[in-house]
C-alpha cells in the first residue's frame, strides 16, 4: 500500500484556506458536478439559458473544451471525454480530470480531479506523467483533489500539452490503490480552445 504523506494535514489545510480565500475551492467543486454532466455527453441548455451552465465549445481528441456564465464573469473548462476503465471487478464513479481558467478570480491554469472513490483521509493523488510526477491533496470529507500552489498548477499544465498519458493514482478509504489512465491527444487545442474563450493568452 502506498499512501504519500508530503504534505501534513495542518500545511494542506492552510492551503486549502488559502485557495478558499481567492474563491476557487467552491467554485471548482461545484463547478464539477455541472461539468461532469457535460463532459459525459449530456445535453447543454438551449442557448440563451442557464448561462452559469457549462456549454460545449468543441472537442479535440479525447479532450473537451467549456465555458460558462457571461463576459463578466466567464469560467472555461477542459476535461476529457474517455472515460477510464474501471479495474476488474470494481464499480465507480466515473472520474474526472480537468483545468479550469477564471480569469476575473485571476484563477489561471487551476488543476482539479474528482476520484471516482471515496479517497482515503489524509492520503494525496499522484499525478504521473513517466517523465514528471506532481502530487494533489485530497479534501477532506471529499473526493477533490488540487495542487499545493498555481505554479504547481502551471507546471501540471505544460506536462499535459506535451505528455501523451497521465496516471492517476490514489487510495481508496479501504486502503486499495486505484489508478486511472488518461489520453492526453487533444488537450493542446481544447486547453487553447477554452483560453480564447476567457480571453487568456
Amino acid at each position: 500500500m502506498v499512501v504519500c504523506r508530503w504534505l501534513g494535514y495542518d500545511s494542506a489545510m492552510k492551503i486549502h484556506d488559502r485557495w478558499i480565500s481567492r474563491g476557487l475551492v467552491a467554485g471548482v467543486a461545484a463547478a464539477g458536478v455541472a461539468v461532469s454532466a457535460l463532459a459525459w455527453g449530456q445535453a447543454a441548455p438551449p442557448a440563451g439559458e442557464a448561462p452559469d451552465q457549462p456549454r460545449k465549445l468543441d472537442d479535440f481528441g479525447d479532450w473537451r473544451a467549456l465555458a460558462a456564465g457571461g463576459d463578466e464573469d466567464r469560467t472555461c473548462y477542459v476535461t476529457q471525454k474517455a472515460i477510464p476503465t474501471p479495474p476488474e471487478g470494481r464499480a465507480k464513479d466515473r472520474p474526472l480530470l480537468y483545468v479550469t481558467q477564471r480569469p476575473t478570480k485571476n484563477a489561471l491554469n487551476v488543476v482539479a480531479y474528482f476520484a471516482g472513490y471515496a479517497v482515503k483521509p489524509d492520503s494525496d493523488i499522484e499525478l504521473d506523467f513517466g517523465f514528471a510526477k506532481y502530487r494533489l491533496f485530497a479534501q477532506e470529507g471529499s473526493n477533490g483533489a488540487w495542487s499545493p500552489s498555481p505554479e504547481v498548477d502551471a507546471r501540471i499544465v505544460d506536462s499535459m500539452r506535451v505528455g501523451q498519458v497521465v496516471t492517476v493514482r490514489g487510495v481508496d478509504t479501504a486502503g486499495r490503490e486505484v489508478a486511472d489512465t488518461f489520453s492526453l491527444l487533444g488537450f493542446t487545442a481544447a486547453f487553447w480552445r477554452a483560453s480564447q474563450e476567457c480571453r487568456v493568452r
